[in-house]
């Protein structure tokens, strides 16, 4: 792969780290309007893009951190928590995206 492309995909992964962080973060809204219907199917289909991405986000999805992000989403899902673990658990998922763009593309330091 040329060094170009190499950038361009790096690029990439980097944009849809960031959005990811808003589209977990339209969570909470969503949850506190009341509508599980609508709460399930943001989850559901945001657990589906995130279980695909094995095949374009190659580094990403081999870190700790990527699956901690699913394993939590997927709790989320499946467990009939209090809001203020559920927004505790989105914010963890956040900060977790803010660790993987910090590793891959600015070569930060885990703080654990």
């Amino acid at each position: 792969m040329s060094f170009a492309i190499k950038e361009l995909q790096m690029e990439a992964e980097e944009k849809y780290l960031h959005a990811l962080v808003g589209k977990i973060f339209k969570l909470l809204p969503i949850m506190e309007e009341g509508d599980e219907d609508a709460f399930l199917a943001y989850a559901q289909g945001l657990q589906r893009e995130l279980s695909g991405c094995e095949s374009v986000l190659h580094r990403i999805v081999c870190d700790q951190d990527w699956t901690s992000i699913l394993a939590v989403l997927s709790n989320i899902i499946d467990g009939d928590v209090a809001f203020a673990l559920f927004r505790r658990d989105v914010f963890r998922m956040i900060s977790l995206c803010e660790k993987l763009i910090s590793r891959h593309f600015y070569g930060g330091i885990d703080d654990e």
